[in-house]
């Protein structure tokens, strides 16, 4: 066998040029394959999206839903917009007058439509998306929220098990994003039904819960889409929201308003 000779310094640069090109498009790959990855949440917020098998359900066991689904971020954000809450009446604390407010936040929507709509490429058909917010409060405990989505009978649904759930034991923080569908407290705000979202008489997915705790479910109305009254309606409480809390000036807000009563 013919020993072989030093490798030629033409062919080791075009080898070491092909090299440093191949390592270039790995690193790229990598980069790009999982672009939901580099998110951010804002500082000292635990938020976790991710796909669960409903094993507490012993109705949801063995049933098959209709995932995976296609739905663009953008519509994810538009469908979680339109979600909104109002708190119950007789609980400290709470006016009965409250008007409804959105069931997120800005980015907490940002966040959930990004994840939905990648998880709901992958998830089969035996999976949901179930989520866990976890978030500093000004009393010093966390607020939590959680629950999840899944596509029965060609429906999206939405449980809601917690909801702006105030906890201060680290164990408890730890168990509710381990099991984000296992209720545990009480459940104070009311969702709002309107044009895009349904609310059911109750859940029927029989998730044991204590006695104060309680589960909502939701059902996307085919086929909806915010109207635009009720936009309009939404984007002038704003208004006056952000005049009343001093975010804008009486100019601004005059301005703004009128801009927006245009159309009509």
């Amino acid at each position: 066998m013919q020993a072989s000779g030093p490798v030629p310094a033409s062919q080791a640069r075009y080898t070491g040029r092909w090299t440093a090109v191949v390592l270039l498009i790995l690193v790229a790959f990598n980069g790009c394959a999982e672009p939901i990855h580099s998110l951010k949440q804002p500082e000292q917020h635990d938020w976790d999206v991710r796909l669960v098998f409903p094993s507490g359900s012993i109705k949801a066991r063995g049933v098959a839903f209709g995932h995976p689904i296609q739905r663009t971020e953008s519509d994810w954000s538009e469908i979680v917009t339109r979600l909104q809450i109002k708190p119950r009446s007789g609980f400290p604390l709470f006016s009965s007058t409250a008007d409804p407010e959105p069931a997120f936040r800005s980015p907490e929507v940002a966040y959930l439509a990004a994840r939905l709509a990648v998880l709901f490429q992958d998830a089969g058909p035996h999976e949901w998306v179930a989520f866990c917010l976890q978030s500093p409060h000004d009393t010093g405990a966390t607020e939590v929220t959680t629950g999840a989505f899944f596509v029965d009978a060609g429906e999206l649904h939405l449980l809601l098990v917690h909801y702006r759930l105030l906890v201060t034991i680290p164990q408890l923080l730890h168990d509710l994003k381990r099991h984000p569908l296992n209720a545990t407290g009480t459940f104070a705000y009311d969702i709002v039904a309107n044009r895009t979202w349904t609310v059911l008489p109750d859940s029927d997915w029989d998730f044991s819960k204590p006695p104060l705790a309680r589960v909502v479910e939701m059902v996307l109305q085919k086929g909806s889409r915010p109207m635009e009254g009720e936009l309009l309606e939404e984007n002038l409480r704003k208004l006056k929201r952000l005049r009343e809390q001093n975010l804008i000036t009486e100019e601004e807000y005059r301005r703004k308003r009128d801009e927006a009563l245009q159309g009509l």
